[in-house]
């Protein structure tokens, strides 16, 4: 078990891990009402802004899909990966369901970019998890948190 987890489950981490999966299914639900709409009621932004939006929306899917993945028993590499594949698979069925949107076509270079927004987000939010800082900040946390339950006579989950 990677160093700094453990496998208790308790309320508190139910919450947390149910919290998490909320965002990522607020994110999923943007995502498609978004991009099928028909195209003649979205403005029209700069020719490359398309390429961004892209970037920029599945790179925050995939960062807040990495966090919900993260479980004691998967290493971070793990976690990457069924990030990426998950959200290449998500981008490619948004690109098909696309053909039967109103002016929407299938493009394969969107796909492309949504896949490429999930490497990077994987990869941002495994590096943020790994590095020491990010482990300081969530140690800190947890130690308040402990204290907290403690004060309060609650049970608490290291997790």
């Amino acid at each position: 078990m990677p160093e700094g987890r453990s496998s208790s489950n308790g309320n508190y981490s139910r919450f947390r891990s149910a919290k998490r999966w909320v965002y990522v299914g607020a994110v999923a639900v943007a995502i498609i009402c978004y991009s099928h709409l028909p195209i003649s009621t979205l403005p029209q932004p700069i020719p490359d802004a398309k390429i961004v939006i892209h970037l920029i929306e599945y790179t925050i899917f995939a960062i807040l899909l990495t966090r919900a993945l993260d479980m004691p028993w998967r290493s971070g590499y793990q976690i990457a990966l069924m990030t990426m594949a998950t959200i290449a698979i998500f981008g490619a069925c948004d690109e098909l369901l696309q053909a039967f949107s109103q002016g929407r076509m299938v493009l394969v270079t969107d796909w492309i970019i949504d896949a490429f927004g999930g490497i990077l987000g994987a990869l941002i939010a495994t590096w943020l998890n790994s590095t020491t800082w990010m482990r300081s900040l969530l140690k800190q946390k947890w130690h308040k948190q402990k204290q907290h339950a403690i004060d309060n006579n609650d049970t608490f989950s290291t997790y």
